[in-house]
């Protein structure tokens, strides 16, 4: 039986979360309200909000996570290893019709190589100055399922393939949160 003070309760938290919603509020994964801050990306050409917590993977540690020769430039972690957020300089700028073509020729390679993914959303976003195309996946390690968000942005004259992921299982917690930090990519001015 539920009472009414805990539904109360339940209640004023629930509002407490929803003044949460984007990277200058902050936003909750799970129970946890996660801040943001900007990240400078190749010597200061790009910068994009990342949790404040996340840091730079240890190169044994990404080696061994990310076997392929052609792992990402730059690999932001948390403290536990568990979401991923990667960075790899493109040449040149994308129109907003390239990036989605970009995208959906990165799907149909994916789809060849591992036909066992599961293949989710996709979606874009665009502004006066930076837009970006993305689509989601589902792929499996030796611990379990993984969600990934794979986003191809620009901001400037620069080009950016981003790749999000975490476990499967807190895909709900994570994916507003990786959407939110792909459109934060910008340029130094």
């Amino acid at each position: 039986m539920v009472y009414e003070d805990e539904l109360i309760a339940l209640r004023r938290y629930e509002e407490k979360k929803q003044k949460y919603y984007n990277t200058k509020t902050g936003m909750y994964a799970g129970e946890r309200l996660i801040t943001f801050k900007y990240v400078p990306l190749f010597d200061n050409k790009v910068k994009i909000m990342l949790p404040d917590d996340f840091e730079d993977m240890e190169f044994p540690i990404a080696k061994k996570k990310y076997s392929s020769e052609e792992k990402a430039d730059i690999i932001k972690t948390n403290k536990e290893g568990t979401v991923d957020f990667t960075f790899t300089l493109l040449e040149g700028k994308y129109s907003i019709h390239e990036l989605r073509q970009t995208t959906d020729k990165l799907k149909n390679i994916l789809k060849g190589v591992l036909p066992s993914e599961i293949f989710g959303e996709k979606g874009a976003f665009e502004s006066e100055i930076k837009e970006g195309c993305w689509f989601t996946f589902q792929s499996f390690s030796l611990n379990g399922a993984i969600y990934n968000f794979l986003c191809i942005s620009t901001a400037g004259n620069i080009s950016i393939l981003n790749m999000f992921n975490c476990e499967f299982e807190h895909a709900g917690q994570w994916k507003p949160i990786f959407e939110k930090v792909a459109e934060t990519i910008d340029t130094y001015e």
